[in-house]
């Protein structure tokens, strides 16, 4: 209800703008992709509208030069967009299949890294209690693998 009622009162087009703003610095940028993101999920007319006003090719200049956050951020929203059928062929033609898929392979090589420090701190790279990580080794892995590790960790 609040996503029709923000579109209605026109948030979408001043949110989109605010992709522009160089100035304002990656802080500005993620606060207006993920308040666009906010109102595109379970919303196909604000989906629609979000494209309309020109977000894709916005998107895809902020990417030219995004940092891992925004890469996120830019990534969630190119995927939650594409979930309208009539938005596909716009981000298709848009050219951001390269940026998503190289998005996708620097993930992957992040979370194997990841992966990769979680199997060194299981095989007694850090200091642990018998053949256990101690849980303040567990920062050097991802959420899931963390919880995986704190979960091995405990006696």
């Amino acid at each position: 209800m609040a996503r029709e009622m923000l579109a209605m009162l026109g948030a979408i087009p001043p949110l989109v703008a605010m992709l522009d703003q160089g100035g304002g610095g990656d802080e500005l940028l993620a606060a207006a992709l993920y308040a666009l993101l906010n109102m595109g999920i379970g919303n196909d007319t604000n989906k629609a509208a979000i494209v309309q006003a020109g977000a894709v090719h916005k998107m895809l200049r902020i990417a030219e030069a995004a940092s891992g956050a925004l890469t996120g951020a830019l990534v969630a929203n190119f995927l939650c967009l594409s979930a309208l059928d009539a938005n596909k062929p716009i981000i298709g033609a848009s050219g951001a299949a390269p940026f998503l898929v190289r998005a996708f392979e620097a993930a992957a090589t992040e979370q194997e890294e990841r992966r990769l420090r979680c199997v060194t701190v299981g095989n007694g790279g850090v200091a642990s209690v018998g053949d256990r990580p101690g849980i303040s080794s567990l920062g050097a892995c991802g959420r899931s693998d963390g919880m995986a590790m704190l979960v091995y960790a405990l006696p």
